[in-house]
C-alpha cells in the first residue's frame, strides 16, 4: 500500500505538493520532518505537513514524484508541531503563502564551509554490479562515486560529461545516490556584546522587590499578558525578574528586542546570570553561528533565547515566558513577505504555549494598550511604572518658520549649557540640508525620474537624493521645467541645523548623528561611550535624528532642544500623531533631571494635543482625542486594515488592474451588507503610491479596512485570487500587507 506526504516548499505557493513516501521512510516519516524533495529540475528542502495512506485529491497520480530523503543539514531537523501551527496562523492572518511562512521555521540551511557531497547508495552499487539497466549518465555517475565517494557537483561534472542538476536530482529520486553533508566545526558560543545606550544603567540595575511576574503565574500554564511601561533600566530589571521566575518554575523563555545591539546587551546580562543556558539569535550572526545556535536550542541545551524579530520562531520547548522589549518599535514588522509583526506573533505563540506574555515599553502603542484593556476580564494585568521627567518649555514659532533655525531662547540655552560644561542634544527628524528644492521662477520641484518623489538636497556633497529609491545625482544647475538658474531651499534638515550651530558656536565640539554620518562603524561607538558620565567629554553638542535617540543613553544630557516638534505630524499617516508623541517622549528622556536638565521645544503648533501631552507629561491629553478619531474613522486598533499594492512595468496596465481590484472589493463588501452580514468594508483608492515608480515599476495602492478582521482578510484573499491569473499574464505583482505600519 502506498503512502503519500504533503510537503510545503519555501516558495511563493499557497498549497503543499504531494509526494510518494519511499519504502525506506514509511516507518519513520512524521509531520514536521524536514525532507529533500525534487522540485522541477532541482532538489529543495521542504516540510512535511501531512502523511496519509490515500491518494484521494492527488491530481495526475502518475506524475507524483518520491521524497528523496530526510534533510541531513544539521542533525535532527524535525520542527515542533506548535511551530507548524504558528506558521499556518501567520499564513492565514497575513494572507501570505504557507511556503514563505515555512522558511521562518525551517532549520538554517547551513554555514559557509559546509560542503554538499554525493555518495553512491547500496542500491546504486548493487544496480551497477548486476548490470541493471541504467542510463549512460547514471552509470558513469554511480561508477565515479563508487570509486571515489564524496564528490561535489563541480567535481562530478568534470568526470561525467553532460551532467546537470536535473540528472543528479533524478539519480537521487531513483535511489542510486544520496547527499552527504560535511559541516565545519561548530563555532564557539562566546559572542562579544556591543555597546548600547542601556549599558550605563544596566550594570547598576537590581531585581525589583515587587515581582511583576510571580512564579505561580508561569507554573499555572495558562496564557496571560502584562504591559509594563518604564525607562530602560527599570524594564531590564522587570525582564530579569520574569526570567528568574521562569527558571524557578522549570520553564523556558524567549526575549525579543527590536535591534541587534539591544538584543546583544540583554543577552550579555542574561548570560552573566545563567551562562550557557542562554542563546543569542539575530540575522547579523554568521550562517555557521545560526546553524549551531538552532541545533543547541532544538536539542534542549538552551533555556532562554534572546534575539530580534525572528527569535519568536526559535525551536524552543516548554516556553513559560515571552518578553517583548520596546513592543511599540517599528522594527518588529517584517517588510518582506509574509510581513508579520513579531509582537502579534508573540501574542499568538504565548497562547499556543500557555505562557505569560510580558510587553515592555517606555510608551506602549495604542494597539497594545487597547488590547490589554479589552482582555483584562480574562485575568490579564496591566502594570505601569511612572518615571521622573524634566520640565518642558515651549517656544512658539511663526508660520511659516523664519530663515533662522534656532530661536533666541534656544540659542541662549545652548550657550549657557556649553559654558557650564554640560552636554546639549538637538533633535530634528529630517536628514540633509533641505527636504526639497523649488525653482524661484516657476515654483517647480525637481523630482526623481523613477519614483516622482521630491529630491532632498545635501549642501556638503552638492548632490540631491531620492528618499524612496536612494538615487543620487549632482544638484541641478537649472530648473528642468523652465531652465531657471535659481532655487529656493524648502525646509530644514540636520545638515543645515549643524551648519547653523557651528556658525553660532565655532569653538564647541559638535557631532551629527544621522544615517549620513553613521559610518565608519566605530564612530557611533565612540560617541556612545563618550556620553557616559565616566568618560571624558568628546563632544559638547550633538545634532541628530531618531538615530541620535537610539545612540545616546537616557538622562545623558543637561539640555535638550527640539528644532521643529511638529515635523512628524506632517506625514500622511494616521499613526503620525502617535509616532510623534513617542519620538518626542524619547527625546525628552535624554535630559537628566538629577542635574537640573531642561527641554526646550520649538513649534508652530503649541496647542496641538501631542505637543501639550509631551509638555504636561499627561498622555491622556493626546490619547483621548486620538481614540475618538480612530473609532470614528475606523482605524486600528478599532478596525482591521490591509494595504494592497499593484505594481508592474506598464503604468496603464497597473492603473486599470488596481481599479478592477477596487471594483471587486466594493462589490464583495456590498454583497455582504445586502445579505445581512456585519462585515462591511471600506475601500480607499486606488491612488498612485508616494513613490510612483520604484525600481522601474509603476505602483498603485488601495486600502481596505473594516471592523470584522476575518471578513476583511477573506474579501482580500478572494479578490486577489480572482485577479491572480490576469496579473501574472501582464507581469503585474499583487502584494498584501495586513496591519501595515507605513502607508506612504
Amino acid at each position: 500500500m502506498s503512502l503519500y506526504a504533503d510537503v510545503v516548499v519555501p516558495r511563493h505557493f499557497a498549497r503543499p505538493f504531494t509526494y510518494l513516501v519511499p519504502e525506506t521512510l514509511r516507518a519513520t516519516l512524521h509531520v514536521g520532518d524536514a525532507v529533500l524533495v525534487p522540485f522541477g529540475a532541482v532538489t529543495v528542502r521542504g516540510l512535511v505537513v501531512d502523511v496519509r495512506p490515500t491518494d484521494v485529491g492527488v491530481p495526475e497520480l502518475r506524475r507524483v514524484r518520491a521524497i528523496i530523503g530526510l534533510s541531513c543539514d544539521e542533525g535532527s531537523a524535525q520542527v515542533d508541531g506548535r511551530l507548524l501551527d504558528l506558521a499556518r496562523w501567520i499564513a492565514q492572518h497575513y494572507l501570505a503563502s504557507l511556503g514563505q511562512c515555512l522558511r521562518l521555521i525551517l532549520p538554517p540551511a547551513g554555514a559557509p564551509g559546509r560542503v554538499e557531497r554525493y555518495v553512491a547508495t547500496e542500491k546504486g552499487i548493487e544496480a551497477l554490479a548486476v548490470g541493471r539497466a541504467l542510463s549512460e549518465i547514471d552509470r558513469q555517475l554511480v561508477q565515479r562515486l563508487t570509486a571515489r565517494p564524496g564528490g561535489t557537483f563541480k567535481e562530478l561534472r568534470k568526470a561525467v560529461p553532460n551532467l546537470s542538476r536535473a540528472r543528479v536530482t533524478s539519480a537521487m529520486e531513483q535511489g542510486w545516490i544520496r547527499t552527504s553533508v560535511v559541516a565545519p566545526p561548530a563555532p564557539s558560543n562566546q559572542i562579544e556584546t556591543s555597546d548600547s545606550p542601556a549599558d550605563v544603567h544596566v550594570s547598576a540595575c537590581q531585581l525589583p522587590k515587587d515581582d511583576p511576574i510571580p512564579r505561580s503565574r508561569i507554573e499555572r500554564k495558562t496564557f496571560s499578558a502584562s504591559l509594563f511601561e518604564a525607562q530602560a533600566d527599570r524594564r531590564l530589571a522587570v525582564m530579569l525578574a520574569g526570567l528568574e521566575a521562569a527558571v524557578a518554575a522549570s520553564r523556558n523563555a524567549i526575549v525579543l528586542a527590536p535591534e541587534v545591539r539591544r538584543a546583544a546587551t540583554i543577552w550579555g546580562e542574561v548570560r552573566a546570570r545563567w551562562g550557557p543556558l542562554a542563546e543569542l539569535w539575530h540575522g547579523e550572526r554568521s550562517p555557521a553561528e545560526r546553524a549551531a545556535a538552532w541545533q543547541r536550542i532544538r536539542s534542549g541545551a538552551v533555556r532562554m533565547v534572546v534575539g530580534t524579530r525572528a527569535a519568536i520562531l526559535a525551536p524552543l520547548d516548554e516556553i513559560g515566558l515571552i518578553v517583548v522589549e520596546e513592543e511599540d518599535h517599528t522594527a518588529y514588522k517584517d517588510e518582506q513577505e509574509p510581513r508579520y509583526h513579531a509582537r502579534d506573533v508573540a501574542w499568538k505563540r504565548a497562547e499556543l504555549e500557555h505562557a505569560v506574555l510580558l510587553l515592555l515599553s517606555a510608551h506602549a502603542s495604542l494597539e497594545t494598550r487597547v488590547r490589554i484593556e479589552e482582555t483584562r476580564e480574562q485575568s490579564h494585568a496591566t502594570l505601569t511604572q511612572v518615571t521622573p521627567s524634566v520640565p518642558v518649555e515651549v517656544v512658539s514659532l511663526p508660520y511659516p518658520p523664519q530663515e533662522t533655525v534656532l530661536s533666541p531662547e534656544m540659542e541662549q540655552a545652548i550657550r549657557e549649557t556649553v559654558q557650564s560644561g554640560g552636554r546639549v542634544a538637538l533633535y530634528l527628524n529630517r536628514r540633509g540640508y533641505a527636504p526639497a528644492l523649488v525653482c524661484r521662477a516657476c515654483r517647480a520641484v525637481p523630482r526623481c525620474s523613477q519614483c516622482q518623489v521630491a529630491l532632498a538636497y545635501s549642501q556638503e556633497s552638492r548632490r540631491v537624493r531620492c528618499r524612496a529609491c536612494g538615487m543620487q545625482s549632482p544638484a541641478p544647475d537649472r530648473c528642468p521645467a523652465c531652465q531657471g538658474a535659481h532655487f529656493d531651499l524648502v525646509g530644514c534638515g540636520t545638515e543645515r541645523l549643524e551648519a547653523e550651530v557651528r556658525t553660532l558656536f565655532p569653538n564647541a565640539c559638535i557631532v551629527r548623528m544621522d544615517r549620513d554620518t553613521a559610518t565608519p562603524r566605530g564612530r557611533m561607538t565612540r560617541v556612545r561611550r563618550g556620553a557616559a558620565m565616566s568618560h571624558p567629554v568628546p563632544w559638547q553638542i550633538a545634532v541628530g535624528t531618531r538615530l541620535m535617540i537610539r545612540e545616546l543613553p537616557e538622562r545623558s544630557c543637561v539640555f535638550v532642544g527640539i528644532a521643529y516638534a511638529e515635523a512628524g505630524l506632517q506625514v500622511p499617516d494616521f499613526r503620525a500623531s502617535e509616532r510623534t508623541y513617542q519620538e518626542l517622549s524619547d527625546v525628552v528622556s535624554l535630559a537628566d533631571p538629577t542635574v537640573g536638565g531642561r527641554v526646550l521645544m520649538q513649534t508652530c503648533l503649541p496647542t496641538h494635543p501631542v505637543i501639550r501631552a509631551v509638555v504636561t507629561g499627561d498622555r491622556d491629553l493626546w490619547e483621548r482625542e486620538e481614540i475618538v478619531l480612530r473609532q470614528a474613522l475606523e482605524y486600528p486598533p478599532y478596525a482591521c486594515m490591509a494595504a494592497l499594492d499593484v505594481s508592474g512595468p506598464r503604468e496603464e496596465d497597473v492603473r486599470m488592474l488596481a481599479g478592477h481590484w477596487a471594483g471587486l472589493l466594493q462589490g464583495g463588501s456590498s454583497q455582504s451588507s445586502r445579505s445581512g452580514q456585519d462585515g462591511a468594508c471600506a475601500v480607499l483608492g486606488p491612488v498612485a503610491a508616494s513613490a510612483t515608480r520604484a525600481r522601474g515599476r509603476s505602483r498603485w495602492r488601495l486600502i481596505v479596512k473594516g471592523r470584522d478582521g476575518a471578513r476583511v482578510r477573506a474579501l482580500v484573499r478572494e479578490t486577489r485570487d480572482t485577479l491572480a491569473g490576469q496579473a501574472s499574464r501582464k507581469g503585474i505583482r499583487l502584494s498584501v500587507d495586513v496591519d501595515p505600519l507605513d502607508l506612504a
